[in-house]
């Protein structure tokens, strides 16, 4: 009896010891592990959602992507994370969200020769102190993108297109309104949207929405005043009537179909612009720099890099399996497969060198030169709310419902509020 016992407790022992030594992933392709995260609708959707379609065929491991508005996205994480529920494994982490959520995430442990191949600024922002909370897989930058051959035949030189206001008498001649062509076209549609554009040009003034010491604003300054007059021109001189209501998918259909032959484009819609079915494939070039500002205070403007990292909930009950999808998205095959297959703007260093991927970008080294000098929108916990009330009023100016200077004084004072809460 006693042999026959001792014979079990090794044959346990030794079962344990084999099951010890399986991969994560084994064990996950085993128990067929499921994980969630829940993504923003449109291309970036589309992007994450074909990478777990490849990640599950190649590992087995189920993974679900619900599309959902960006707005609905950032409210269901934070709903399902504050509540310390397990629902959602995958976090997906828009730059302005690090703040408000890094508390919820999973600190990551990943080769530090995976780090070292993303570009470092793309890495940082969703790191705070030497801890990564995300790894970036869709980050770009909004470029000038324009109809070389309109170009042509106006005469004019992308070089001699140094400030807004160069852009915005370029943008007035390509627009005739009697016959439904526009200079200019933007994705304006939700409050993030009109934000990040808006705030691309505000930086280009050498403008800024909070101080460094977070007790002041600048939305009144004369930076602010001039940049946000300048959008509000090319909204209402330049842009389609509805342009307000845009999405991105509206922003590119209308300068694919040749409604709008210039535009402030994200850099990973480039090639559904460049559509290989449309009169303008291969005339689309971007502007290698952004725009300074017209009264010469600055030589050149400043580009705002914006995107997507994944990290990890800490209330998932699939760690090991959502870490091993963090490490395949962010790899370097399949960030070039979703660089040159699914329009993602590649956030490993190479691969803007490869082959591969200029053959699909062929704007890539314009690209780059144009991103030189970015910044990401402004990280702080109470940047959503100063969003509503941003893009409110700057909506609100383009509709002419306010002058510029009193939307602007409206918004600060609403806006210092919300700072002053978080004081």
């Amino acid at each position: 009896m006693k042999r026959t016992t001792s014979r079990m407790i090794a044959l346990v022992l030794s079962m344990l010891l084999v099951l010890a030594a399986v991969p994560a992933a084994s064990i996950a392709e085993g128990e067929n592990q499921k994980i969630t995260m829940l993504f923003s609708a449109g291309g970036s959707g589309k992007a994450i959602a074909a990478a777990a379609e490849r990640f599950t065929a190649e590992t087995g491991i189920q993974t679900e992507v619900l599309l959902f508005s960006l707005n609905e996205v950032y409210e269901k994480q934070i709903l399902s994370l504050s509540n310390g529920t397990n629902d959602i494994d995958i976090v997906a982490i828009n730059d302005p969200w690090v703040p408000l959520m890094k508390e919820y995430l999973e600190p990551l442990e990943l080769d530090q020769a995976m780090l070292d191949a993303f570009i470092p600024g793309m890495l940082n922002t969703f790191a705070e102190n030497g801890v990564v909370y995300g790894v970036p897989v869709r980050m770009g930058g909004d470029v000038i993108t324009y109809r070389r051959d309109v170009l042509e035949s106006l005469g004019v030189d992308p070089a001699s297109l140094k400030t807004w206001e160069d852009v915005y008498q370029l943008a007035l001649r390509m627009t005739d309104k009697e016959n439904s062509q526009y200079g200019w076209s933007m994705g304006l549609v939700e409050p993030s949207n009109v934000v990040k554009a808006w705030y691309e040009y505000l930086i280009c003034y050498g403008g800024y929405i909070v101080n460094e010491t977070e007790d002041g604003l600048g939305l009144t300054r004369p930076e602010a005043i001039a940049a946000t007059k300048m959008f509000v021109k090319f909204v209402r001189d330049c842009c389609p009537p509805d342009v307000l209501n845009y999405s991105f998918n509206d922003q590119v259909d209308s300068m694919k179909m040749g409604q709008a032959d210039m535009g402030l484009l994200w850099t990973s819609r480039y090639p559904s612009v460049n559509a290989a079915d449309t009169e303008g494939y291969g005339k689309w070039d971007v502007l290698p720099i952004m725009p300074a500002p017209e009264d010469g205070s600055l030589e050149n403007g400043v580009a705002c890099v914006d995107g997507w990292a994944v990290g990890i909930s800490k209330y998932s009950d699939n760690k090991e399996a959502a870490k091993a999808f963090i490490e395949y998205i962010g790899s370097y095959d399949e960030q070039l497969r979703l660089a040159t297959e699914n329009s993602n703007s590649p956030t490993i260093a190479s691969i803007y060198d490869a082959p591969e991927y200029l053959a699909v970008i062929p704007q890539a080294e314009n690209m780059n030169k144009a991103l030189q000098l970015a910044t990401p929108r402004p990280q702080k916990v109470y940047f959503n709310e100063l969003q509503e009330e941003i893009a409110l009023y700057v909506k609100l100016a383009c509709l002419g419902d306010m002058t510029v200077e009193d939307a602007l004084a409206a918004c600060e004072k609403n806006c210092m509020e919300i700072l002053e809460s978080y004081q």
